[in-house]
């Protein structure tokens, strides 16, 4: 049974995040988890400066919570047709990252499923601030984040950059199997680096990154230079691939690639789904 975490602040880019993954999984027996989390609103200073206003505000929050997530519910179950899937609610008083993290290690989810940004976020912002902090420091279960509008495609590829400089680690590489087996697509395996030449413990973590795939339909392919950045966003949009995936956010791909302003750095890459791999 596949556990997956959707956090919702109940916008259309949370929603779509929603049905992308119900679709995507459609065949798969699946319980979904959705997370909303809740605060006081801060200018209503009489609730801050009297215990039961406050209390009473935080009821009203939670209340307001909960009747989000049993709407969603209740659209999902209105016009899915999945036989194998159940869904829980999760209402939080907690920072989002923090309330993730406890629900990922207490019900063991395999994955997490977010919208790029919220309802509080600017329009023009590729990423949101909550999708990008997640994707940051949630590194106890990849993560897939998906854009608005984006729909589960018929035909796909999945593009995987590495440097072949850090060896995945095999759970790694069995999580993102599962999303590639249940996209039905072409793995395209994208070198990014400098220089195109392996050295020999490059080249052994290639050899070892191809067994893996086997029985994957996959081909290799390299970007090189100084601006590995664009040559990565070309190499997406001349091909039309449908997702872009990569690892430990701590090392490797990430680090370099989204290093110096992290909103801005997506935006480069905000037309497709996201998959980050776990740090674990």
């Amino acid at each position: 049974m596949t556990k997956i975490l959707i956090p919702t602040d109940f916008s259309l880019n949370a929603n779509n995040a929603i049905d992308y993954a119900l679709e995507l999984f459609k065949y798969q027996p699946c319980i979904f988890f959705f997370i909303n989390v809740y605060k006081m609103e801060f200018g209503n200073r009489a609730a801050l400066n009297s215990p039961t206003s406050k209390d009473y505000e935080l009821e009203n929050e939670k209340s307001k919570s909960l009747k989000g997530l049993k709407e969603a519910v209740k659209r999902i179950t209105a016009s899915s047709s999945a036989t194998d899937h159940s869904y829980e609610i999760i209402t939080s008083l907690d920072d989002l990252d923090d309330a993730m993290k406890s629900v990922i290690k207490k019900e063991q989810i395999n994955l997490v499923v977010m919208g790029t940004k919220g309802a509080s976020n600017y329009e023009k912002k590729a990423f949101g601030s909550n999708a990008i902090h997640t994707m940051e420091y949630v590194d106890e279960c990849p993560i897939l984040s998906v854009p608005l509008d984006f729909k589960v495609k018929d035909t796909h590829e999945v593009v995987l950059t590495t440097d072949y400089k850090l060896k995945y680690h095999k759970n790694q590489i069995e999580q993102f199997k599962q999303v590639i087996h249940f996209l039905q697509g072409h793995l395209c395996i994208l070198h990014v680096a400098e220089e195109k030449e392996l050295n020999t413990s490059e080249s052994k973590n290639r050899e070892w990154l191809e067994g893996q795939f086997q029985g994957i339909p996959h081909t290799f392919h390299h970007v090189t230079g100084h601006d590995v950045k664009e040559g990565v966003r070309h190499f997406i949009e001349s091909r039309d691939s449908s997702m872009l995936a990569f690892g430990n956010r701590k090392h490797s791909f990430l680090s370099k690639l989204f290093s110096t302003n992290m909103a801005m750095e997506f935006g480069m890459f905000s037309d497709i789904p996201l998959f980050v791999m776990s740090g674990k």
